[in-house]
């Protein structure tokens, strides 16, 4: 372990007290989940059979424009885009749904 990890893990071992930590989450119900042991979910359980099907559901579900909201707030950070004229690129790299490249094409 390096000087400055050992000095850094000396230091955070010491910003409050373990055992008064761990009194008061014994002695608050609402905090007694930290003490259950970690559980993992399935794999099985954690993708979906059909992820074409989960996909279209979702999109249907928050295509109403609520969901994907358009990035109205990049021409007014970069007011450049709107007046460079037919000579400009902008380059979105992403896998979303455009909706930070719409804005600037309207």
């Amino acid at each position: 372990m390096s000087a400055s990890a050992a000095e850094a893990s000396e230091y955070h071992s010491k910003d409050f007290k373990w055992d008064t930590l761990r009194q008061e989450i014994e002695n608050d119900p609402s905090l007694n989940y930290h003490l259950l042991p970690f559980v993992s979910p399935q794999p099985e359980q954690q993708l979906s059979k059909d992820p074409i099907k989960a996909w279209q559901s979702f999109h249907i579900q928050h295509s109403s424009g609520k969901f994907f909201k358009e990035r109205r707030y990049l021409l007014k950070e970069f007011p450049e885009l709107v007046s460079c004229g037919e000579g400009c690129k902008v380059l979105e790299v992403g896998c979303g749904n455009g909706s930070t490249a719409l804005p600037i094409l309207r």
